[in-house]
């Protein structure tokens, strides 16, 4: 059996390049996303759940990718350890919190809003603060709700997201939203 580094040297190193702020998705070829696609799915129903918590634990590449398939498969067992990582204001979370959209229901939208409230402490936000507030206006479609949209118009929020991240918190929100869209169709068509 492989250990955790080695299935990361086989596969998990050059998946991260594409999905590292959804870069697949900015493919203009349709050809290379299927193919993106296909070595995705492939990936994520071979690689463990223990190596998934393992790389959860890792630093933020690993955790990016493992995020990412947990996004996938949404497999019930890594739901607290998510919410749990999220909570505990670790590094780099951002995908984490489509884990979360995925999972779906209000008590997920509950930890990326209590997660954003405890980020406005902090004293600079970044990308991942975007990509919550994004993954919570999704949410806001599947569980009836306006909370993720009350955030992205708050003045506070905006200010903060715009100040610290790479892009607009406009254009996070509409990327996170085609990211989920995105795994909803693979998930559909693929699994």
């Amino acid at each position: 059996m492989k250990t955790a580094n080695q299935l990361w040297l086989e596969y998990g190193r050059d998946l991260y390049p594409h999905l590292m702020r959804a870069n697949f998705l900015r493919t203009t070829s349709i050809d290379e996303r299927d193919r993106f696609t296909a070595k995705f799915v492939e990936v994520a129903l071979t690689i463990p759940q223990d190596t998934l918590l393992n790389w959860l634990n890792a630093a933020w590449r690993e955790r990016t990718v493992a995020s990412w398939i947990i996004s996938l498969l949404r497999p019930p067992s890594l739901q607290e350890h998510v919410s749990t990582i999220i909570l505990n204001g670790a590094d780099h979370v951002g995908c984490l919190c489509l884990a979360m959209a995925r999972y779906g229901g209000k008590s997920s939208a509950k930890v990326i809003e209590q997660y954003l409230l405890q980020q406005m402490e902090q004293p600079k936000w970044e990308l991942e603060q975007a990509w919550a507030v994004g993954a919570l206006c999704w949410l806001d479609k599947k569980i009836k709700s306006t909370e993720g949209h009350r955030l992205a118009q708050d003045p506070q929020i905006r200010e903060r997201v715009n100040e610290g991240a790479i892009e607009s918190l406009e254009s996070t929100v509409s990327l996170v939203n085609l990211a989920l869209q995105y795994l909803d169709e693979v998930e559909r068509d693929h699994l």
